[in-house]
């Protein structure tokens, strides 16, 4: 299934690059019918063109005359004036300098590949192609703009791209052009996420360039399999922890996430350390798709109109760990804490106003994620200074990790989380 699928993308984007090719390759140099120019809104009359060039042409040396289109092309605000002006300059240095212009200037993807095309230093050429991906809407932008590129330009390219992958077979054709083994890794990551079955797996595990990786991907496959121990294990794992802590701990059906045994593990060890009061206000945990090394988690809850008050009801807080972007245990503990402690903001009356009106120096809108104020003391991290949220959940995470060192440094900070969340001191 996966294989077929991929062979029909190669053959779409090969159709693609070849009547994309045949198209700008009929674009005259300077005049004539072009789908891109026709295309295009030209703000420098062809007399204005025409002024500039005999200026240029007034000066008997080349890099003369082509300062003077470059400078004048400043003045231009429509592709097909750079294109034009470009073709003008004999010298690579402004040529390359007008076109790398132009390409902001473009009406789409298509203008931007074709301008960046015309660029002669390698150097300016891979600049080019970065500036073309601000117009790529899809994976499959970036696929040709990669393909364009020659390392470490062409991997850099395809993990700008990876964010716009949302099926299995784009994650796998993408990641097939890099050859950077840690952007290789990144790639095997989301798909590995994406994979629904053994073969799916298979073909991850090829992507794949790091041995840690590749256990884990083994790990997942053997999850996969209601006969093997593994799956067994999970289950009995799963089972314990909602039983003991009383927090529903299960595999996401509608993506098809997993967790694994060793996840289950970590968030059976971290529950140990806390409060059950605190433990109380986390109804949910779910495995959640990777999307960015840089996303750990994320706590939501859906709003409502209950018909009968005519009142806005939120029901209780899910919290998605997104485990793939951290294979380090203390990390993806300490994430969970700070989710953790957003369920107890949502399903705690007060506390997020009461540690907003004491840290920060004016009431915020406790709706909005960020804040236009710093808090009145700076809170245990730089993104705890984003908004009173995530002042009140790193706080809680320093709280946990290194109670000693917070109670040091932030004792305010440190009075409030023992007195009014957590009950006790790590």
């Amino acid at each position: 299934m996966i294989i077929r699928k991929s062979i029909k993308i190669e053959i779409t984007i090969s159709i693609i690059c070849l009547v994309f090719c045949m198209q700008i390759s009929e674009l005259p140099a300077r005049n004539g019918s072009n789908p891109f120019i026709e295309n295009s809104t030209v703000t420098v009359s062809d007399s204005r063109i025409s002024q500039i060039q005999i200026l240029a042409l007034d000066e008997s040396d080349a890099e003369a005359r082509d300062k003077i289109l470059y400078t004048k092309s400043m003045n231009c605000t429509s592709w097909v004036d750079f294109l034009k002006l470009g073709s003008m300059a004999s010298t690579p240095k402004y040529s390359d300098a007008i076109y790398l212009q132009g390409i902001n200037k473009s009406n789409g993807i298509a203008q931007a590949i074709y301008m960046s095309q015309k660029v002669i230093n390698d150097q300016n050429r891979e600049e080019a192609i970065i500036l073309s991906t601000s117009f790529a809407v899809s994976s499959f932008d970036y696929i040709i703009l990669a393909r364009l590129e020659k390392e470490p330009a062409k991997s850099k390219i395809a993990y700008m791209g990876l964010s716009k992958c949302r099926t299995l077979e784009e994650v796998m054709y993408l990641g097939s052009i890099v050859t950077d083994p840690g952007i290789r890794d990144e790639f095997a990551k989301k798909a590995m996420q994406l994979a629904k079955s053994k073969s799916d797996l298979d073909m991850v595990s090829r992507l794949a360039s790091s041995s840690s990786l590749k256990s884990l991907i083994l790990q997942k496959k053997d999850s996969l399999s209601s006969d093997s121990s593994a799956y067994r294990n999970r289950k009995i794992k799963m089972a314990e922890i909602n039983a003991k802590f009383g927090v529903n701990i299960h595999d996401d059906t509608e993506t098809g996430e997993i967790w694994t045994y060793e996840q289950l593990l970590w968030i059976s060890e971290t529950l140990e350390t806390l409060p059950q009061d605190f433990i109380n206000k986390t109804s949910e945990i779910l495995p959640a798709v990777f999307e960015s090394p840089t996303l750990l988690g994320t706590t939501s809850r859906k709003r409502s109109i209950d018909s009968t008050t005519n009142q806005t009801v939120s029901s209780p807080p899910v919290i998605r760990m997104y485990a793939m972007g951290r294979r380090i245990k203390e990390e993806f503990k300490g994430a969970l804490v700070h989710e953790m402690a957003h369920a107890f903001q949502f399903q705690t009356e007060g506390i997020e106003n009461a540690w907003a009106k004491m840290f920060w120096p004016k009431l915020p809108d406790i709706q909005n994620s960020h804040h236009s104020e710093r808090p009145k003391t700076s809170s245990v991290s730089e993104y705890g200074n984003a908004s009173p949220r995530e002042d009140f959940s790193e706080s809680a995470r320093m709280f946990w990790e290194n109670p000693e060192k917070m109670k040091t440094m932030y004792p305010d900070r440190y009075k409030f989380l023992r007195e009014r969340v957590f009950g006790t001191e790590f």
